[in-house]
């Protein structure tokens, strides 16, 4: 098993890991034999970070505002959350990853060791004073050494590095630190850097199957459009399937641009066309526990000769499970796998 650990300005930064790399992120560790770390002290961080950051976006807003009823006389009011709001949300948030989370609590042995590295001025914190950033060290450390299992420390605090510069790598003195206690923990300054070296081990969905899935919900569309039309076989040929990471690591999103030969069809005109293809375009969300496809949202679909011309053309939106009118999907796209 790999743990990963990230502190606490990572999370802030991939907005709890609802950006695109955190997704990825996320997939990763749920899709490899990982789990996600998170220490009481980094968690305190994170939120009194939100917070804060909140905050600052807030007084932005109002900013904005004021010069908005300075020329005009009115502005609209915007409700900002207040703190316990905040709490309650990024704890949902991290409810909702929980399944790939590891909570953990700092021992007293944790604070000792990482006020010695302190008062020893001692990496990371042998240019001021960085305690809790000693902490997570102290913990990470204590972790590998009694799990024996491969630690990912994602941090992109300078103090971590060797003459503080990410390209030197790990500080030497953390070095003598996993040698001195048999600990293997890899240093990665930001996500990306570190999902680069597992790419391979990461598993990618089954693109067949999704084509099955959407195939089974889009076919009768295609067969009602010419249902006033005769027509010899109606098959799937060609398929384009694009899968994006979401927020909710289980769910993906999914793009699709499916391609249907029509033989033998024959048009109100007496026309028989011996080949003529319906193209359906839409979206999706695929529940990766479960393989179910929810969600499906046709956006277009048109009915072709083989020479490229349009017979017939519908804009609009279908949904499947009885999802109809605008196009709604509840996990906003991310990152293309």
């Amino acid at each position: 098993m790999t743990i990963v650990a990230l502190d606490a300005n990572v999370w802030l930064k991939e907005r709890l890991l609802r950006s695109g790399m955190g997704a990825a992120l996320l997939w990763a560790i749920k899709n490899t034999d990982s789990v996600l770390l998170l220490s009481d002290v980094t968690q305190c961080e994170i939120m009194n970070g939100v917070v804060k950051e909140i905050q600052e976006a807030a007084e932005e807003i109002e900013a904005g505002l004021s010069t908005i009823r300075a020329f005009i006389g009115k502005s609209q009011e915007v409700t900002i959350p207040s703190p316990e709001e905040v709490y309650k949300s990024v704890n949902g948030r991290l409810v909702d990853i929980g399944t790939i989370l590891k909570v953990d609590n700092h021992k007293s042995e944790h604070l000792e060791s990482a006020l010695q590295r302190v008062l020893n001025h001692l990496p990371p914190a042998h240019k001021k004073e960085e305690f809790r950033d000693c902490m997570i060290w102290e913990m990470c450390l204590d972790i590998a050494r009694r799990t024996r299992e491969d630690l990912i420390l994602i941090t992109a605090d300078a103090a971590f590095y060797h003459k503080d510069k990410f390209e030197n790598g790990m500080a030497y003195p953390l070095r003598e630190d996993l040698k001195r206690f048999e600990a293997n923990i890899q240093l990665y300054h930001n996500i990306g850097a570190y999902l680069e070296t597992i790419q391979e081990k990461i598993p990618k969905p089954d693109v067949k199957l999704v084509t099955s899935a959407i195939d089974e919900q889009v076919i009768n569309t295609v067969k009602a459009s010419v249902q006033d039309s005769s027509y010899s076989e109606i098959e799937i040929c060609d398929s384009k399937i694009d899968v994006f990471l979401t927020e909710a690591f289980e769910i993906l999103a999914i793009s699709f641009k499916l391609k249907y030969k029509i033989s033998d069809l024959e048009l109100k005109e007496g026309i028989v066309l011996s080949e003529a293809y319906g193209i359906a375009e839409g979206s999706a969300t695929l529940n990766t526990k479960s393989n179910i496809i929810k969600n499906l949202q046709m956006t277009a679909y048109r009915i072709e000769s083989a020479d490229g011309q349009i017979l017939r053309q519908s804009g609009y939106v279908y949904g499947s499970g009885g999802i109809v009118g605008t196009r709604y999907i509840p996990y906003t796209l991310r990152r293309a796998i």
